[in-house]
C-alpha cells in the first residue's frame, strides 16, 4: 500500500462507523492495530463460524464474535481469514474445483506476508455437523439396531477423526511450520453440544440457517438425550486427536481444550455460543497463547 493510501486509510478507517463489524478484523484494521498496539503478539486466525459469526453481534453488540473479542485485548492482534461454513477439507485440500487455491494458501500467502508469531485454527465443525443433519448421520446407527448401545457408528466415528481428519490436521500444521518454523499453531476441539434442533434463525416454522444435528437424530429415530451422549463422544474423540497433533509436535502445536470452559447454557444453538459463551473461549484462548508465549 503506498504512504498515499496509508493516509487516506489512517483517516478513514478509524470511524468505525464507516466499516461492518466483521470489517474488524480484516487486514486493513490488522495493520492499524499493529500501530497502535505494536507490542502485540500478531496472528492469522482461519477457520469456520466459531471465527466468522455475525449473530454474536446481535447477542451482545459490546462483545461481538470470538476473534473480535480477541482482538479487544491488549497483547494480541489477529487477522481473520476465516468463512462461515468452511470445512476442514476446503481449507486444507480445497473442494471447489473452479477455486485453484484453497483457504489455506490465502493463509500461507498473510504469514509470509506478515511474519506471525502464532497461527489460530477451528475447523473440522462443518464437515460433521452440516444442513438438516446430512454430515452428521453417516455416524448413526439407526435405533432400532442393535450394533451399538449408543447407536454410534464407532469405527466411522475412528476412521474419520483418527485417519481423515487427521490427515488433514497434520497437512495443515505441516504447511504453516513450512511457512515460518517457529509459528505456534493453536487448535481446539469446540465443546459439548446439545443437539435440541436450535437454528441460527428461526421465524415460526422456518429455519435459516441450521439445525445441524436433531433432523439426523429424528431420522433414526434416536432421542435429544441419548444425541448428547453421541455428541460429546465426537468431541471427546476430536480432542484426544488434536491432543495426539500437539503432542506430536510439541514446539509448534498447541491444543485448547474448551470441554469443561463451555458449559451447557454457553450454547445459543446446536453449533454456536452466545457472545458471552465466546467470552469464556476468548478468556481460555488468551490465556493459552500467552501463556505459550511466556507473557
Amino acid at each position: 500500500m503506498s504512504r498515499l493510501n496509508d493516509l487516506r486509510f489512517e483517516s478513514e478507517v478509524i470511524d468505525a462507523s464507516s466499516s461492518s463489524f466483521r470489517d474488524q478484523s480484516n487486514e486493513e484494521w490488522f495493520k492499524l492495530r499493529m500501530k497502535i498496539k505494536p507490542e502485540a503478539l500478531k496472528g492469522i486466525a482461519e477457520g469456520d463460524s466459531w471465527f466468522d459469526y455475525p449473530p454474536a453481534w446481535v447477542s451482545d453488540i459490546s462483545l461481538g464474535d470470538l476473534i473480535n473479542q480477541l482482538n479487544m485485548r491488549s497483547k494480541i492482534n489477529l487477522l481473520r481469514v476465516a468463512k462461515a461454513g468452511d470445512t476442514l477439507e476446503n481449507m486444507t485440500f480445497g473442494t471447489n474445483p473452479l477455486v485453484n487455491s484453497p483457504q489455506l494458501v490465502k493463509a500461507l500467502a498473510l504469514i509470509d506476508k506478515y511474519e506471525p508469531d502464532f497461527f489460530l485454527f477451528s475447523g473440522v465443525g462443518n464437515d460433521v455437523a452440516g444442513p438438516n443433519g446430512f454430515k452428521f448421520e453417516p455416524f448413526l446407527h439407526h435405533s432400532r439396531s442393535q450394533l451399538s448401545t449408543i447407536h454410534l457408528k464407532e469405527d466411522y466415528l475412528d476412521f474419520m477423526t483418527n485417519k481423515v481428519f487427521y490427515e488433514m490436521f497434520e497437512f495443515l500444521i505441516k504447511e504453516v511450520i513450512s511457512a515460518k518454523s517457529d509459528i505456534k499453531i493453536f487448535l481446539h476441539g469446540y465443546g459439548y453440544p446439545t443437539p435440541d434442533g436450535r437454528a441460527v434463525i428461526e421465524i415460526g416454522d422456518y429455519e435459516f440457517i441450521g439445525p445441524w444435528f436433531e433432523p439426523a437424530l429424528r431420522r433414526k429415530g434416536i432421542s435429544q438425550a441419548e444425541g448428547k451422549v453421541i455428541a460429546k463422544r465426537l468431541i471427546d474423540s476430536l480432542n484426544e486427536m488434536l491432543k495426539d497433533l500437539s503432542d506430536k509436535y510439541p514446539n509448534n502445536v498447541y491444543h485448547i481444550d474448551l470441554r469443561i470452559i463451555i458449559k451447557d447454557g454457553d450454547w445459543e444453538n446446536e453449533l454456536h455460543l452466545s457472545a458471552q459463551g465466546f467470552k469464556k473461549v476468548a478468556d481460555e484462548m488468551e490465556r493459552t497463547i500467552l501463556e505459550a508465549f511466556g507473557v
